[in-house]
């Protein structure tokens, strides 16, 4: 009999508005439950001190949270869950992984509850001994979303896409179960018996859809193509994973039979999980006709019933085309999928949420209640805190979308390849032009920096590797070596092209990491740019282009060359730009803003009005924006830093340090020849003494560990020291001032005794 007291319950998710719909509407489920729900994003929280968990009876983490990372859940809170006497219950997802590590969290978290995607006959080998403490319950990966029933579209068999597919590379140690959501798309597009039919069936990243688009591109399609979710390999200790990404790293062209052959083929179902997609649901209740590969699918459908099965090989092809192409059959399939999945409501969210809510009422003693006011205090500041990580999402968007297009500029050919597609009817048909632009802007920057046209951060070549149809554009560190290599390779490579034996073509930088940061404005901007995700991140297939060799095959593959042969001149000469550069302290606050509004906005703002109000500061940044010379030698950022540290002993020295340290506290000024060595002291009161005799000092250290390796700048905004001891080196503002000819002794003087009445040492 359920309880008449609502528990209190805190729900720790990631409710980043980028994830996918079927995630918002598991979290979103828990505001009808019959309990008081109360959602808090754990992730980044720099503070959980003050937050009482005991203000609650249920702590529920949710399958967004991977409690192994402190990314995800702070050391600090986990330690307070892990004290925490009620109730605590944790929803899984991904089992594949990290399965030691995770379960180990779990146990030191003292997890009661967990809500787990690996089937029943599977639980032994995943978890075992694992939990031996732990409630198991097998859950689903998504349910019927409430209100997509509601939708109302036409008949499936009046819809205009006969089938359509979005699938998904994932990564080949998933073993060979995981490879099914690839090869259901390829096979049937390229299969010619489905020539006939209206495909819209695609596997690329940008080609995902989200939210409202997906559920359009549902209701457009008579039937979509579908597999089970799983993992045919569960990889306990992440050993495989690590062996996987490691070979693929060094063998780029590597195909996952190869993979699976040398190395995953002696752990290929050591534990199955596979389970029915949210996509499933997500059909059913949108009344769109499934055809899937043959499996169990948690025992939710059932062939001929409700999905057309589609044979592995193919070899019933012909029967499934036609049961697709039978309006009758199709319509009846649909409403029998929609019965037994949707009217039901066995597999609703609200369904779920009953069952959630018995279990609670069974497990959870109910406590005296408690105002929930540190709860509210730390809600409060994580709603300040996700609007500026909204404005920050925004500007990187912005900053990479320019880098790409500044790439495209930079580099003649993708110019003239973007003026073809826009002239070309038939090109814009075959790709859309937010994907084309997608893959323009990839081979631009590739073009660019192969051609000494763009700067990354680390310097690189593109060598060209040809395996069987496939060209594999690998990024290498550059070296004498490396760049002989893909002179010699670019020669068979464009061979191939122009002979049309390539059929697919991929960016594949995994050995230099996931992302090539650009240098741009003389490296006053470093705009990191992700590559993708293509099975493994840093991998992106250029599938739009593929499509384009069609309708403008040479100017495809003159873009393609510019990326594959490197320019005469590799010597790292820096391009010379006709515009003028960006001046350094303005592209360096760009640069913070661009990736922590947040933060460095704060931390940018109390360093240039410091600068502002001092005047042999305000001098050197004067001197710093005119001359190029200062610029090159300088890292802007780290000029930044520099005179934001000025500032932080500014408010030590004036004692204005309320915000800044727990305790009162001195400058204690020490000098040695050309150095000086500012020291953080304990004190009753302030005192100050910079010795004036000597040399022109060159060089100043400041060390703070006497109260730690950080610094407030507000309350809400903090700044760390080089070592993380707490000692800091003025590198740049010594260059600085050598530039200009003046003494790092004098500005520091100037800066820390402004405010003084006589201007003379305290």
């Amino acid at each position: 009999m359920r309880a008449t007291s609502p528990r209190s319950v805190l729900l720790l998710c990631d409710d980043d508005p980028s994830l996918a719909g079927n995630v918002h509407d598991h979290l979103q489920a828990f505001q009808k439950s019959h309990h008081a729900v109360s959602l808090m994003n754990p992730r980044g929280l720099a503070r959980a001190r003050e937050l009482d968990l005991d203000e609650f009876d249920v702590v529920v983490i949710h399958y967004t949270i991977v409690v192994s990372y402190n990314t995800y859940l702070p050391a600090e809170l986990a330690e307070k869950i892990a004290d925490f006497n009620g109730l605590k219950i944790q929803f899984i997802q991904d089992e594949y992984r990290w399965v030691d590590e995770i379960t180990d969290t779990i146990r030191r978290l003292g997890i009661d509850v967990l809500y787990t995607l690996v089937p029943e006959d599977a639980l032994a080998a995943v978890y075992g001994s694992r939990l031996p403490d732990t409630q198991l319950i097998t859950t689903l990966a998504g349910f019927v979303p409430d209100e997509l029933p509601q939708r109302v579209g036409k008949p499936a068999s009046k819809r205009p896409i006969d089938v359509g597919y979005r699938g998904r590379h994932v990564p080949y140690w998933l073993g060979s179960l995981g490879q099914d959501k690839i090869e259901i798309g390829h096979r049937f597009l390229e299969h010619p018996k489905t020539q006939s039919l209206k495909l819209d069936i695609s596997w690329t990243e940008s080609d995902r859809m989200y939210g409202e688009a997906w559920i359009d591109f549902l209701m457009r399609c008579r039937t979509t193509l579908g597999t089970e979710s799983g993992a045919s390999i569960v990889d306990f200790t992440g050993e495989i994973e690590n062996t996987v990404t490691a070979y693929m790293a060094a063998h780029p062209a590597a195909t996952f039979d190869e993979v699976h052959a040398k190395l995953l083929a002696p752990h290929e179902g050591n534990a199955v999980i596979n389970v029915v997609s949210p996509r499933i649901f997500e059909a059913a209740a949108l009344r769109t006709g499934l055809v899937l590969f043959p499996g169990e699918y948690s025992g939710v459908v059932a062939p001929w019933e409700h999905y057309v099965p589609l044979a592995r090989d193919l070899s019933n092809i012909d029967e499934v085309v036609a049961a697709i192409r039978d309006d009758d059959f199709v319509d009846a399939m649909v409403d029998r999928a929609f019965t037994a999945l949707v009217e039901t409501g066995d597999y609703s969210l609200s369904r779920f949420i009953q069952s959630f809510d018995l279990l609670v009422d069974e497990r959870a003693p109910l406590r005296a209640e408690r105002p929930k006011t540190t709860f509210l205090q730390v809600s409060q500041r994580r709603r300040r805190e996700a609007t500026g990580l909204t404005i920050s999402r925004r500007l990187r968007a912005r900053a990479k979308h320019l880098a790409g297009e500044y790439a495209v500029l930079r580099s003649k050919e993708t110019r003239r390849l973007r003026g073809a597609y826009r002239r070309s009817p038939q090109a814009r048909a075959l790709v859309s032009e937010r994907r084309f632009n997608e893959d323009l802007r990839k081979l631009a920057m590739l073009a660019g920096l192969q051609q000494n046209r763009l700067k990354s951060r680390l310097p690189l070549v593109i060598d060209p590797i040809v395996s069987g149809d496939r060209l594999v554009l690998a990024a290498r560190e550059r070296t004498t070596q490396s760049v002989s290599d893909a002179r010699a390779h670019a020669q068979e490579a464009l061979q191939l092209l122009r002979e049309g034996s390539v059929h697919e073509v991929s960016w594949h930088h995994m050995s230099l990491g996931s992302s090539v940061v650009l240098n741009l404005a003389r490296g006053a901007l470093a705009v990191p740019m992700e590559v993708g995700y293509y099975g493994l991140n840093g991998v992106h297939r250029f599938t739009g282009l593929e499509r384009l060799e069609r309708s403008l095959r040479s100017h495809v593959i003159t873009a393609y060359q510019a990326a594959m042969a490197p320019a005469a001149d590799l010597s790292g000469r820096e391009f010379r730009r006709k515009a003028p550069p960006l001046p350094g302290v303005i592209g360096a606050a760009f640069t913070l803003m661009a990736r922590d509004p947040g933060r460095y906005a704060r931390q940018t703002s109390v360093a240039l009005k410091f600068a502002a109000h001092n005047p042999p500061v305000r001098a050197l940044l004067r001197a710093y924006g005119r001359r190029r010379e200062i610029r090159a030698a300088i890292n802007p950022l780290e000029l930044l830093d520099d005179i934001l540290k000025l500032a932080m002993l500014e408010r030590v020295a004036n004692d204005t340090s309320s915000q800044t340290l727990a305790r009162r506290a001195g400058l204690e000024i020490l000098r040695d020849g050309h150095s000086l060595r500012i020291r953080t002291v304990p004190t009753g009161a302030p005192h100050l003494r910079i010795p004036e005799d000597g040399p022109r000092v060159t060089e100043m250290v400041w060390d703070h560990s006497a109260f730690g390796g950080t610094l407030m700048v507000d309350p809400h905004t903090s700044t760390t020291f080089d070592d993380p001891g707490g000692t800091h080196n003025f590198r740049a503002l010594a260059a600085a001032c050598t530039y200009v000819g003046s003494d790092l002794g004098q500005v520091l003087r100037a800066v820390l005794l402004a405010d003084s009445a006589n201007g003379s040492s305290r």
